[in-house]
């Protein structure tokens, strides 16, 4: 009989009767029991350029001495194809990039491998992969080297078609965060940072550290009435209704809203009143603005204190803290007043369906676990006990251990909140810049999500791994609401990882001054360069105060969305698109074309979800009358074409039109109708025939009436 011998690499030879050995390789199964499945980067079946060497990793091997143009690969068995994460245990000394693919289909491209120090210092990186059923060569090809390879995971997506009872409000639901009608919601947003709230940072103003600070500069300069009129001209310019639709058209879902408390109310070294709050009109009235402007384009808006009362931490860019008057932690008014005015934000958007919660608290960073860290009335006013601190080591509260006084300020802001709204969910972040949730969890309210910020990290599963655990162990969902200022491929990494471990997401920020790594650039004119050699140069002579005013009105106006550069890459490396479809590669239709719903270049009240339908990947769905998905195609030759689109109906009653804009929106069929499939993922295929001319131009699906699913839609010349 054949005998099988194993030798090393995942080869092995069949040595057969007739005394012929022919090299068979190990394959790797992937079937409906086991849904995972790990390969030993070592244990190659065939390869170019590769070596092994004894590794740390827990298999004892693992390939490497990787160079450009090497490749390796094993054979795999997938019985169900469709969406898998695909994990890899990679270390590298410096960087790297590789391709995944079969035989015949290219699975990814990683393009950039985080340096780990070492050759045997080990990181796990992921992303989402779509693999088709059958036996295959699994194929690492390696583009530039530098880098080590202990293992592959292969895992088959779980499905998030989680259903929650609808509330008609964003919620937390368990391990999600749901929608109105109860379905998951996947955040793609972004941050209206420097608007309430002008970081040095972002206006080129250092030396100055905070608002107070350069607001203080420019006062010097221009005088305190004309500041003021400086700082509405800013308000008024900075974020208009134009901005929300530009955010939407890029591809996003959701906005969140920094606020500012100087523009509710007075600090407490200026109340009147001790105890007694005075509420300041100008901030309700500008967030009313914004929260409306989000419910008329359907795009969700969630506000977050960005600077508290006295601050929330020593960075004083991000919190407005000035270390000369009690932080937010030292004054027990200070604390008082933040709840107060959470308390009356929340009692104001009870019932806006637009609004997705309230973040309580941007960035906390402050050392509580000292013993001069509190003030005794602080301490007694938030019930935290002066005794048994242990001493933390960082002076943002990175190393604080029991978090005491943010818990308790968490607590009884919450218990405030509830008693006007019992609506909306509540974004709970860290201390440590939103990021040390020691001590905060389990909370009592059921509809409280753990938010976390991510900056300068690589983007590794080990990155994520603490709050992943979070959620499984108190059952509470994740948000990702803050991260940015990196590079567009970091970027588009960060998100592939944030969204294959299924968290939701907000970038920041939406305009800074000439920067690349914001979605919109501002250019100031020129005289402000002469402001900015005044501050940083400390030049006795001070500029001209009424050239100065009128410098800064123009800054102002410079903010504008028609007067602002769009950064389309770097949008486009966050949502796969940019504001418009000018800057779009076109989809070439020659043969059979399919294209998938989620690769619109523009879209309009509509939102991607994961899709259960075969081959896995996003659907898009409508819940409104209203909206389109525009896509850039090339049309190789004129005629008539075979329009299939692949559509789901829960209740029926959808309906939508295919049209092209070339000089106007030319109708190329007929209105469609999806009929009823019983459900929101019971994929069916509907067909005609359409009128495409030969060239370049976009192919509009325009919804007539919502309630129904898009999947694909496939274009082929009727022969």
């Amino acid at each position: 009989m054949d005998q099988e011998i194993i030798i090393g690499s995942g080869l092995r030879w069949l040595t057969t009767q007739a005394g012929v050995s022919e090299p068979q390789c190990e394959i790797y199964q992937l079937n409906k029991e086991l849904d995972r499945v790990r390969i030993d980067a070592s244990r190659y079946c065939r390869s170019h350029g590769v070596n092994v060497e004894e590794s740390t990793e827990r298999q004892g091997f693992n390939a490497g001495f990787f160079d450009e143009g090497d490749w390796l690969s094993w054979e795999v068995d997938v019985e169900v194809g469709g969406t898998y994460i695909a994990s890899y245990r990679i270390a590298s000394v410096d960087g790297g990039a590789f391709e995944l693919s079969t035989e015949s289909q290219l699975l990814s491209k990683v393009e950039s491998l985080p340096k780990t120090d070492g050759w045997q210092s080990w990181v796990t990186i992921q992303e989402q992969v779509e693999i088709e059923a059958g036996t295959k060569a699994l194929i690492v090809s390696v583009k530039s080297g530098g880098w080590n390879l202990a293992w592959i995971e292969l895992k088959r997506s779980s499905n998030l078609s989680l259903r929650a009872p609808p509330t008609g409000y964003v919620r937390a639901a368990g391990k999600h965060i749901v929608d109105p009608d109860g379905r998951p919601l996947r955040f793609r947003g972004m941050g209206i940072g420097n608007w309430m709230l002008q970081e040095p940072y972002m206006m080129l103003a250092e030396p100055a550290v905070a608002q107070w600070q350069m607001f203080e500069q420019l006062a010097d300069l221009i005088g305190e009435e004309n500041l003021a009129t400086y700082r509405k001209e800013w308000l008024d310019n900075f974020f208009t209704l134009e901005d929300v639709q530009a955010i939407k058209q890029a591809g996003f879902n959701s906005i969140r809203v920094p606020l500012h408390y100087n523009l509710f109310t007075l600090p407490i070294e200026k109340e009147p009143v001790v105890e007694k709050d005075t509420w300041i009109q100008d901030g309700f009235d500008r967030l009313d603005q914004v929260i409306q402007w989000c419910t008329a384009e359907e795009i969700y808006a969630i506000p977050v204190l960005h600077a508290a009362p006295g601050g929330q931490g020593t960075d004083s860019k991000i919190s407005d803290y000035d270390s000369s008057k009690p932080s937010l932690w030292e004054d027990e008014e200070n604390v008082r007043k933040t709840i107060a005015l959470w308390q009356r934000l929340a009692e104001r958007y009870a019932n806006a369906t637009w609004v997705a919660g309230y973040d309580l608290l941007n960035e906390p960073n402050w050392q509580f676990e000292t013993a001069n860290t509190l003030s005794t009335n602080t301490f007694k006013f938030l019930n935290v006990p002066t005794w048994n601190f242990h001493e933390s080591t960082n002076t943002n509260g990175c190393t604080d251990k029991y978090n005491l006084p943010l818990r308790s300020f968490y607590e009884q802001a919450i218990v405030a909140i509830r008693k006007v709204d019992r609506n909306h969910a509540i974004y709970i972040e860290g201390n440590c810049w939103g990021n040390n949730h020691n001590g905060l969890w389990p909370l009592e309210d059921d509809n409280v999500v753990l938010s976390f910020h991510r900056y300068w990290i690589d983007n590794t599963l080990e990155s994520l791994q603490e709050y992943i655990d979070f959620r499984d162990k108190y059952n509470i969902p994740l948000w990702m609401g803050e991260s940015g200022e990196n590079d567009n491929n970091w970027y588009k990494t960060a998100v592939k990882l944030l969204e294959v471990n299924q968290i939701p997401w907000h970038w920041w920020t939406i305009k800074k001054l000439q920067s690349t790594s914001s979605s919109f650039s501002i250019y100031p004119p020129r005289g402000y360069e002469a402001l900015l050699d005044h501050w940083k140069n400390d030049n006795s002579t001070k500029p001209d105060p009424d050239f100065s005013f009128q410098v800064m009105l123009q800054v102002s106006k410079s903010t504008r969305l028609e007067n602002a550069f769009p950064n389309h890459q770097t949008m486009k490396s966050l949502t796969g698109r940019s504001t418009n479809c000018t800057s779009a590669v076109s989809i070439a239709v020659q043969s059979r074309t399919r294209i998938e719903a989620e690769d619109a270049c523009s879209v309009s009240n509509a939102t991607n979800e994961i899709t259960e339908d075969i081959g896995g990947g996003l659907n898009v769905f409508w819940l409104e009358s209203s909206g389109w998905l525009t896509y850039k195609i090339n049309v190789a030759k004129s005629g008539t074409y075979q329009a299939r689109y692949r559509v789901a109906s829960l209740g029926g009653g959808g309906a939508f039109q295919v049209e092209l804009n070339q000089v106007g929106g030319t109708k190329a069929g007929s209105p469609q109708s999806p009929p009823i499939t019983g459900s929101w993922q019971n994929f069916t295929t509907i067909e005609e025939t359409v009128q495409l001319p030969q060239g370049e131009y976009e192919l509009v699906i325009r919804a007539l009436a919502g309630g129904w699913n898009l999947n694909w839609v496939e274009l082929a010349p009727v022969i």
